[in-house]
Parts: structure tokens; sequence; C-alpha cells
């Protein structure tokens, strides 16, 4: 205690002896002071950058996740859109066949599957589809029922061949040596969306482009 209270006397007395040290002692706590209001200041901007930071990120979390849903609500709706027109493009072929094999095709479960109707003359109309076929009923396709079918066809090409409008389907025939009509494969064309953005760059850059697939996928 005494040595101090010495130590503290003999600093008094340096700073009456030395006026120009007492001057900078008392800057330096100035300073001192300042430097920690500085940092106080410092850390509460800090603080509030964290939080402004926070914010914002939470901000765009939320931004992000509203797209997403819009995004994927889009696409449900464009795949439900494109659901309902291949239904109703296979429908368009349906409605070429005659009656007697489209109400046997109409009431099978696996009418969306249906890859092609063969009508010959004198033959059950068959219906083939990925894994199996089905016979549209017992009568043989006669003469009446391939008018039928080719009048709602329309015109067939040199090829043989015919189309529906603003459809891919493709109705192929089969003639006598007299050229009568005696048997039609009627072919469901459908399309797949999204298949072209698979080989834009290939296409873009100028590339060959050579589609294959397995017999029987047209």
């Amino acid at each position: 205690g005494e040595a101090g209270a010495v130590e503290g006397a003999e600093r008094g007395s340096v700073r009456e002896q030395d006026p120009l040290l007492a001057a900078l002692e008392a800057e330096a706590e100035a300073v001192a002071a300042r430097v920690g209001d500085a940092l106080a200041d410092a850390e509460a901007a800090i603080g509030s950058a964290v939080r402004v930071d926070a914010e914002e990120q939470r901000r765009r979390d939320e931004q992000a996740a509203r797209e997403l849903a819009a995004s994927a609500a889009s696409a449900a709706g464009d795949e439900a859109a494109s659901e309902a027109a291949a239904a109703a493009e296979l429908l368009d072929l349906v409605q070429i066949l005659p009656p007697a094999v489209r109400e046997v095709l109409l009431a099978s479960p696996e009418l969306d599957e249906l890859v092609e109707v063969v009508l010959d003359l004198g033959r059950p109309a068959l219906a083939r589809f990925p894994t199996s076929e089905l016979e549209c009923g017992d009568e043989p396709v006669s003469e009446r029922d391939l008018e039928y079918a080719v009048d709602a066809a329309g015109e067939f090409g040199s090829d043989n061949r015919a189309g529906l409008d603003r459809t891919l389907h493709r109705i192929s025939c089969i003639r006598s040596r007299s050229g009568k009509v005696v048997g039609l494969t009627c072919r469901v064309g459908r399309a797949i969306n999204g298949c072209r953005a698979l080989a834009k760059d290939l296409v873009e850059g100028g590339g060959s482009l050579l589609l294959m697939g397995s017999p029987g996928v047209g």
C-alpha cells in the first residue's frame, strides 16, 4: 500500500515537473476512449449487417421457393395439357374404325397404350398393345367395314398411306391386284415432349444426327 502511494506520488510529481508528458498521457487516454467507441460502433454495425444479410437471405430463399413452386405448377399444368391432347388425338384415330371395333377398344383399360389396329378382310380386327393383343370381337372384318374406315381416313397416296390432319397417326392399306383395299393397319402416332432439348446442342452445332429405334416404333 505504501509502495503504491509512493508510486502515485512520484507520477504526480513527474506530471507537475513535465507538463508535456502529462498532455501526452491525457491525449493517449482520449485516443483510447475514441478507439473503444469506434470498436463498439463497428461491432454494432457488424451485428446489424449480419441481421440484414440474414433477412436478405431469407427473402431470397422465399423467392426461390415461390419460383420453384410456380415452375412445378406450370410443369404439372403442361403435362396435364399434353396428356389431354394425346388422349384427344388417340380418339381421332379410334373414331375412323368400324363401330363394332371402336366399341371394344373404348371399353379396353389398355386403350392409352394402343399401338395399332389391324383390319384384314375376312379376319377379326386385331388391336396390338406393347405386351399384348386383343381381338376386337368375333366377327371377321367385312368389305363394308373397310369401306367405312377408308372413307373416314381420307385419300391415300401413291405409297398406300394416309394420315389424319393435325396428328401423327399413320394408316397403311393393302390392295388386291385389282386395286381394291383388302387390309388396313392403323398405327398410333404420339408426340413425346422434351426430346428436342436433348439434341438441341448437336443441331445448333451443325453436326450430323442419326435417330434410331427398335423395329415397329416408326
